[in-house]
């Protein structure tokens, strides 16, 4: 049995009957494994990768790129990128203005 333990203090342990296979493929020892998954979260993300994950969380769409959100489009009918903001625009009558 894997003992996991929470990060919040006061929360205690999570026991799991097994662990999940890719846990174990990281490593031979719990150490091993515990280093592995740390690397795996250690590397620094540009921000504009960071800015197209959220902007595709905030407004639910599919994040990936564009040859995946074409079959997704396909296979769902539905939109998987952001529309462009289109309103009409709304002609303000020519009039004749006087400023004293």
């Amino acid at each position: 049995m894997v003992q996991l333990w929470r990060q919040r203090p006061g929360t205690g342990k999570i026991h799991c009957s097994r662990p999940h296979p890719l846990y174990t493929a990281l490593g031979k020892t719990a150490a091993d494994r515990q280093y592995a998954y740390r690397e795996l979260f250690r590397r620094h993300l540009d921000n504009a990768l960071l800015h197209e994950i959220r902007e595709a969380l905030n407004h639910e769409l599919i994040l990936g790129r564009s040859y995946f959100k074409d079959k997704i489009e396909a296979i769902t009918q539905r939109q998987t990128r952001l529309g462009e903001p289109v309103r009409p625009r709304v002609e303000e009558e020519a009039g004749v203005y006087y400023i004293d």
